[in-house]
């Protein structure tokens, strides 16, 4: 019974993962940078937590006792708190009409301020290695 809410959570979130993998979804589209981290955080990771029997940032942490209910717990919260989402995004890009204007890169315009930004970042780090006395000073 603890498995039905975590793979409702792996479902939620691997449908969105999925239509990127499949180029359905740009690579910077925000529902498919949310759908990445909702499914490791919500699917991959419990699962992992309960097949390595640790918990921590090093996995340094063992888990005690029968804890498996409230892993359940927090797979409903999660599902509760995806479907919420996909709910909401469906409703409100359904209402709302595609962008008047197109965004295109004028090229020329990009190099010079890339290498303008390019410099001011070199100027910046030598500066800073400059007051801190080098690498060696940074270290100290």
């Amino acid at each position: 019974m603890v498995l039905l809410p975590l793979m409702m959570c792996g479902v939620l979130a691997g449908v969105d993962v999925v239509r990127w993998l499949r180029g359905r979804l740009d690579l910077f589209d925000p529902k498919a940078i949310i759908a990445c981290i909702a499914f490791y955080g919500c699917f991959v990771t419990p699962i992992l937590h309960v097949s390595w029997d640790r918990f921590g940032v090093n996995n340094d942490l063992p888990l005690s006792g029968d804890w498996r209910d409230w892993l359940g717990y927090m797979a409903a919260l999660n599902a509760a708190g995806l479907l919420a989402y996909h709910l909401i995004h469906n409703s409100v890009f359904q209402r709302s009409t595609p962008s008047k204007f197109i965004w295109k890169i004028d090229r020329n315009k990009f190099y010079s301020s890339f290498a303008l930004a390019l410099a001011c970042s070199v100027a910046g780090v030598s500066f800073f290695l400059w007051q801190m006395g080098g690498i060696a000073g940074m270290v100290r």
